[in-house]
This record gives C-alpha cells, structure tokens and sequence, in this order.
C-alpha cells in the first residue's frame, strides 16, 4: 500500500523517493526508511543518501496508475490431465469439463470438500481449459480474502465504482475457499451483488467450498441459497487405487520409478490428504537427492518419520 506506489530517481550517491501525498511521506520516513537504507546498504555495500519528497516529478514523468486489485495467476500445471481420476471424483470432474468447455446451460458450480483433495487444483484447471477454448475472454481467479482485501482497498483509495466493474465485466469467475469470506458482512453483501450480476449477464461461476453452504457458519442466507442455484459437486476421500496412481504420477514427474512397497507404504500412511501425500513424496525425492542415496522403503521411512501419522 505505502511501498509498492513509490517512484524513485537517482543521481550520484543520492536515491530520492517521490511520495503521491503527505500521508505517504510521513510514513515512508517513520516506518520504512531506516529498513531501506539498511536494505541498500546490504545490497550495495554503499552508504547511500536517501532523500523523501513530495510530488516533485514533472507530470511528464510520473507513472500511470494502473489496476492494483490482488487476483491469482492460474497453475499452468494445474490441468484435467495432471489430476489423477477415479470413482470417488469422476462425477466432480465431469462437471468441470463441461463448464469449462461451455459444454452445457449450468452458469455456477460449486466443488466442496475437505482440505487437501484437490478442489484448487480443479479450479486452475478449469481457467486453463477455458482459456484455451475462450482465448480473449477474461477470467479473474483469486482466494475469498483476496476479494475482502480489494474492496477494502478500494474504499481506502476512492476506486470502488472500479472495483465493481472489474469483477462484474468478467466472463469466467473463480473465487477459492468462500468459507473465509463468511462473518464479513460488508464483503459477503457485494459478492452476492457481484455473483448476481455475473449470472444474470450469463457469466460463468465457480466456487470452492469445504462444504456445502447451509454447513458454513456466518455465511450469509443470500449466499447460500444463490449457490443452490447452481450445481454442487463433492470431492471425496479417494479410493486406495486411486492414492496409489498418485503416488506413481508424482514420483514419474521427478523422472523416479517407485517400486511397489513405497507406493504401498505411501497411499496407506497418507490417505486423508492428497496435498499431505504430495509434500512428503517431495520430501523423499529432495532427502534421496541430497543424501545421493537410492530411493528404497528403509530411506522412505527414514525421510517421512515425523510425518507419520
């Protein structure tokens, strides 16, 4: 909020910072000033002179202002193909492509499910393979709190009229975990405008929930029952199969064969959590690597001990 607006010039030893208003200045000297020239000094080995200004640029030479609301870039490895099917999310994935692939009437979909199987994932898939067949759409993906920190930007900064135009003009919406905008009633008041918006302009929704939404405390009624409208899928606990196919995929991207005990000691140990599962097969392959030791089930045990569950 403060640093990012900088605009700085340089002349000799003489870095001066140019500040848009008072209120800027007076922080940049009280808050940030002795941690920059500590920065610099690091950096350089220089002791720079470090000037703070106010508006001292010619018009000519200040930057435009240009659109600061925080959006999330899609996972260009997060696709269909990179998600490991079977029974237990064949219907969740289904429902995905054909959203994706404007394939049907459904506008909103909401995925729920625990933490950890893959509801992310699903939704970076779902923006890259829209992209791919709606190339100069526009998609906005970003996480609730994401949301909340913009509008409230946007109050602060005078910019709201922009900020409902921006999620309103988009084509494909993909909001993460909703439980984190629930209790915020402000918040949840203008994304029930937004969401309305977007559908009644045959706009393109998704959701990720841990849980359907009348299972979510403090979220809004308006909320809850504008995600009725639209289809609810549930990613479950995959099956032991399906752990296990995992478990190969992720150790085939590293280039590594696992033999059939680890796969085995993997999808038996880490079963409740896919994103669990994929930080301690990155743990072995890294632990392997650095030890320069052949990946067997004793080195598996050994590297993911405390992990255990």
């Amino acid at each position: 909020m403060w640093i990012e607006p900088l605009i700085h010039t340089g002349h000799k030893n003489t870095l001066t910072l140019h500040c848009q208003d008072t209120e800027s200045l007076s922080w940049i000297r009280n808050n940030a000033l002795t941690k920059i020239k500590t920065i610099l000094y690091t950096l350089s080995k220089q002791n720079l002179k470090i000037t703070v200004q106010l508006k001292c640029l010619p018009s000519s030479e200040k930057i435009p202002k240009k659109n600061a609301f925080v959006e999330t870039k899609t996972n260009q490895d997060f696709t269909f193909q990179s998600f490991v099917q079977g029974p237990s999310n064949q219907e969740v994935i289904h429902r995905a492509k054909q959203l994706a692939n404007s394939e049907n009437q459904e506008n909103l979909l909401l995925i729920s499910g625990t933490s950890g199987l893959g509801k992310t994932h699903l939704l970076h898939a779902i923006a890259n393979q829209y992209l791919k067949v709606n190339p100069n759409h526009k998609i906005i993906c970003l996480h609730s709190e994401s949301f909340v920190q913009n509008m409230v930007k946007s109050f602060q900064e005078n910019t709201f009229s922009e900020f409902k135009s921006h999620y309103r003009s988009a084509d494909l919406f993909l909001l993460d975990d909703i439980q984190f905008i629930a209790g915020k009633d402000r918040s949840q008041e203008e994304l029930l405008l937004t969401l309305k918006s977007l559908l009644e302009n045959s706009k393109r929704i998704v959701i990720t929930s841990p849980s359907i939404p009348n299972k979510l405390t403090e979220l809004g009624s308006g909320l809850s029952s504008l995600c009725y409208q639209g289809t609810i899928v549930e990613l479950k606990q995959p099956e032991f199969e399906t752990l296990m196919s995992i478990t190969i995929n992720k150790f085939r991207l590293a280039n590594i064969e696992p033999g059939t005990q680890i796969i085995l000691y993997f999808a038996k140990h880490f079963s409740s959590n896919i994103r669990e599962l994929e930080g301690v097969i990155r743990r072995v392959i890294s632990f392997s690597q650095f030890t320069n030791q052949k990946l067997t089930l004793d080195l598996v045990k050994e590297a993911v001990s405390n992990f255990v569950h």
